[in-house]
């Protein structure tokens, strides 16, 4: 039986995009090469220390179909909390290696985020580990912001954001 997801769609044609496995040093905070701007956020929420290395990974990209803050946006993915995050490092690398999947035209491509890579999330109070970090492709490049996950803020669907995650196998 397939799953119904009535916040995110699946793009077609994103089934499975793959990242490279990664040694986990690269922060978005020291990435200027890479983004035209970057949010201070990143050091003020403490997103500072290397990350973890990851094997190849297989992400999917979805597209908002119905108004949602970043909980509803990522509750409504399957999988734990754990499941459903990229690290800084696979971020830089979606930008770089995939960035026609990124949201065009000034408008976010979401991606959720640990602060701290070694601890597991808390599935009963996500908010203390995550963050959702958001790309915009602008004229003048990439802009990168991080803002907490409890952010209230309801993004509209008809801005058509996007949402990339890892792909979860589920075994039946």
């Amino acid at each position: 039986m397939k799953e119904e997801n009535l916040i995110l769609r699946l793009l077609h044609g994103a089934e499975s995009l793959e990242l490279k496995a990664s040694d986990g040093s690269r922060l978005i905070y020291q990435s200027a090469d890479s983004f035209s701007f970057l949010d201070e956020n990143f050091v003020k929420l403490g997103l500072t220390k290397k990350g973890i290395a990851t094997a190849e990974t297989k992400v999917q990209v979805r597209e908002m179909v119905s108004n949602g803050d970043f909980i509803t946006i990522f509750k409504s993915l399957s999988g734990s909390w754990d499941q459903k995050c990229l690290t800084q490092n696979q971020i830089i690398d979606f930008c770089e290696q995939l960035p026609e999947w990124l949201r065009q035209d000034g408008y976010a491509t979401f991606f959720l985020c640990k602060i701290n890579d070694k601890k597991k999330v808390d599935e009963k109070n996500p908010q203390k580990n995550l963050v959702v970090v958001y790309v915009r492709v602008n004229a003048d490049g990439l802009h990168v912001y991080v803002n907490r996950l409890e952010n209230d803020r309801v993004w509209s669907a008809s801005d058509l954001r996007r949402v990339v995650a890892p792909q979860l196998i589920l075994n039946f």
